[in-house]
């Protein structure tokens, strides 16, 4: 898995288990050459203060897009995905918001999933934004 945390980019090997399942301990196994202060200073940025970019921002919003898709797909209703992505709250919302919201994350999923990986990958806010302009309504 790699994981960027707003500075240098950095890879942990499950060996055992997912981290999908819930939170997970973390054991590091360093030997003790040439490299291991690099390592640690690797493991002090991970358990460091947390930067929050812009960039995870994005990443963030197509990730809960690509779950609503990913819901929507496997049969959920439009609230039942609301409370999955969203948690819960009143539906469909004051002026229909919520509603609408997951209705316009489940169109930028499916683009998403249209486009292909670079979309997610390179993509910016603005063509996610185009991607669920594009889109047809959904019922």
């Amino acid at each position: 898995m790699l994981i960027d945390r707003g500075g240098p980019w950095f890879r942990l090997d499950i060996i055992e288990g997912t981290v999908l399942a819930g939170p997970a301990s973390l054991r590091f196994d360093l030997p003790d050459d040439y490299h291991l202060e690099d390592k640690l200073a690797v493991i002090r940025a991970f358990v460091g203060k947390r930067v929050v970019t812009h960039q995870h921002l994005q990443l963030a919003d197509k990730l809960r897009a690509l779950h609503a898709a990913d819901a929507r797909t496997a049969g959920a209703s439009l609230r039942e995905t609301a409370e999955l992505i969203l948690g819960p709250g009143d539906w469909p919302g004051d002026g229909e918001y919520r509603k609408s919201l997951v209705r316009r994350m489940i169109s930028c999923g499916e683009r998403m999933v249209q486009a292909g990986p670079h979309i997610v990958k390179a993509g910016s806010r603005r063509n996610i934004m185009q991607l669920t302009r594009a889109s047809p309504k959904l019922g």
